[in-house]
């Protein structure tokens, strides 16, 4: 079966895929649970009237690190698709004479749209065969979302670590996937089983990050939020891999809700601008969703611009 729908899912036109035992994920819950458990999230809900005014709610929910069990009973296999961004969307992104971001924000969209359509297809065909599955596009639940025209995509940070497991790249400094052959230019899709399916090696985690083991830090200095925190390790086969997660009340302020405008919105001409506080709150960010540009806060246009300062993204 494992050879079967790695051979569909090529077919039907991802770039890579790859198998993680649902035991692999419990080895790396029992490192990050203390990283990502019970970290505070906001999530706002634009309440304002559209071209008239910017007003949002605020709620609040804390973070829990997931594995595959948490969205299948008896899981037993993840399938992990990954599917590459167009190169020029991102090798032009908000770099002269253009800069450009509206490309780089429909190929956000268009790349997940395609991971969508393709993994229903197998999942049908799964069904077919009498496996249960599920689908989901942030596996262990350590992603977000980033502002965008067709509503909210989860950012390059989502199923980072599905991907690792699946042998389909390493975690690099700045917490994203650098792939062999498309960099940090992947997005990814996982499918979780309740089927048996042979495990694929890690990729070599070690080499992968070689530029950032030798010292590269632009994607934590590039950060337009100062988001990232200390350093944390996570060990897989022997191979320790040092990497910086992010606050995410911070990054969400820029990535999520687009408050800032170096994060991309700019250069749709948006007004948008609630510069971040010290200390992010619920009330803080209600009070910076007013900032919004009242006009073009419907079709947001970002960037993880910590990536696109990476080596491995595009060409520096």
């Amino acid at each position: 079966m494992t050879r079967t729908l790695k051979s569909m899912a090529l077919d039907l036109g991802v770039d890579a895929v790859g198998v993680a035992s649902a035991q692999r994920f419990e080895t790396m819950a029992e490192q990050l649970r203390p990283v990502f458990d019970d970290e505070l999230v906001l999530d706002a809900t634009d309440t304002g009237q559209r071209w008239i005014d910017a007003s949002a709610k605020v709620a609040e929910r804390r973070r829990r690190f997931c594995v595959p069990e948490d969205h299948l009973a008896g899981a037993a296999s993840v399938l992990v698709l990954g599917l590459r961004i167009p190169k020029e969307s991102v090798a032009r992104t908000v770099r002269e004479p253009a800069e450009a971001i509206g490309p780089y924000a429909f190929a956000t969209y268009q790349s997940r749209r395609q991971l969508r359509l393709i993994g229903l297809t197998l999942i049908k065909a799964l069904q077919g065969w009498g496996v249960r599955c599920a689908a989901t596009y942030d596996l262990c639940n350590t992603g977000s979302l980033a502002a965008n025209p067709r509503g909210p995509q989860p950012n390059a940070f989502a199923n980072r670590f599905a991907a690792v497991a699946a042998g389909l790249g390493t975690i690099t400094r700045g917490g994203f996937v650098n792939h062999p052959e498309h960099g940090a230019n992947m997005r990814y899709l996982a499918l979780v089983l309740d089927a048996e399916l042979t495990e694929d090696p890690l990729a070599d985690l070690t080499a992968l990050r070689s530029r950032c083991d030798a010292g590269c830090t632009n994607c934590v200095s590039s950060c337009t939020v100062d988001a990232f925190r200390e350093s944390v390790d996570l060990e897989l086969d022997g191979t320790t891999l040092s990497f910086n997660p992010v606050e995410q009340k911070r990054c969400d302020w820029a990535l999520r809700y687009g408050l800032i405008p170096e994060e991309g919105v700019k250069f749709t001409g948006s007004k948008s601008n609630a510069p971040i506080p010290e200390t992010i709150t619920a009330e803080a960010l209600a009070e910076g969703m007013t900032k919004r540009d009242t006009i073009l806060k419907i079709r947001p246009c970002v960037a993880e611009m910590c990536m696109m300062a990476c080596p491995y993204t595009r060409p520096q």
